[in-house]
């Protein structure tokens, strides 16, 4: 799973927060994405991609 590998990859380098694990991460990513696809292709409405990357940017740190 692509998700998973990079979420562990994140993990390794200390790069997630808090105690979120890389599958409890990966989870979240993947509902997110899934969500966002169904709602934005029922609603053909790109507020719905921009809320999907507010709550991803709230869910990960900055990697800056």
């Amino acid at each position: 799973d692509l998700l998973l590998a990079a979420a562990e990859q994140a993990h390794a380098a200390g790069q997630l927060p808090g105690d979120a694990t890389p599958e409890q991460t990966a989870f979240h990513l993947a509902a997110i994405l899934a969500g966002t696809n169904v709602t934005f292709i029922l609603h053909d409405d790109p507020r719905h991609l921009a809320q999907a990357r507010a709550l991803i940017a709230a869910l990960l740190p900055d990697p800056a």
